[in-house]
């Protein structure tokens, strides 16, 4: 995860984990349905941002990793969690990696990591969802709920016109983020999370 910025982000999932798991199975195909969060604990070297079962037509798990700064390797890291959480849950474990912002993307951040075996042909493919923050539309996330809503502040068109793209997810945040002093009625207060993109996210003033 983003580690200066995990405590936004864990409680806006923590507190809306129906509307992070609808958002994600969209993203990868999952069916939609009932939502929770699982233990992402697997081992004392396999650890994940978030765990969720998504109890729809075709049951199955949605694997979160979030990341706000570039690095090569994470498709390896996505298999072996994948792999270990397969054999512990006994259901389909879909991986997305939602990246933060443009600092964060990768060369190896394809969608697909393909393993070369000892004759040079790949021998496994492990293919996952690649969600770019940035290039999400403002409506699509406000869409999506007020536990996802504050991310449209970190897309493209919200950089193009942020008075707008705050007044149209303002309806939203009228019903409050979160329950924990870190939110509020008026938007995202904590300060780092407003410094998640390169520019600094001014705050929208209560009615």
């Amino acid at each position: 995860m983003a580690k200066a910025f995990d405590a936004t982000l864990n409680v806006l999932i923590d507190e809306h984990v129906a509307e992070w798991a609808g958002f994600l199975a969209a993203r990868c195909g999952v069916p939609s349905g009932p939502a929770t969060a699982l233990d992402t604990d697997l081992s004392a070297t396999l650890q994940a941002d978030r765990l969720f079962r998504v109890n729809g037509s075709v049951p199955a798990a949605i694997h979160l990793e979030l990341e706000s700064t570039g690095r090569l390797g994470i498709p390896d890291e996505l298999l072996r969690y994948n792999v270990a959480a397969r054999a512990i849950i006994e259901l389909p474990v879909h991986s997305v990696l939602v990246l933060l912002r443009p600092k964060a993307t990768a060369t190896d951040l394809t969608g697909q990591l393909d393993v070369i075996g000892a004759n040079g042909q790949p021998y496994l493919t492990f293919c996952y969802t690649v969600v770019r923050i940035w290039q999400e539309t403002v409506d699509a996330l406000v869409a999506a709920g007020p536990g996802v809503a504050p991310l449209a502040l970190l897309t493209n068109e919200a950089a193009n016109d942020l008075p707008a793209a705050f007044d149209r997810f303002r309806v939203v945040s009228q019903f409050g983020f979160c329950s924990r002093p870190l939110c509020g009625r008026s938007g995202v207060t904590d300060p780092g999370y407003s410094k998640l993109r390169h520019y600094p996210i001014p705050r929208p003033v209560a009615e």
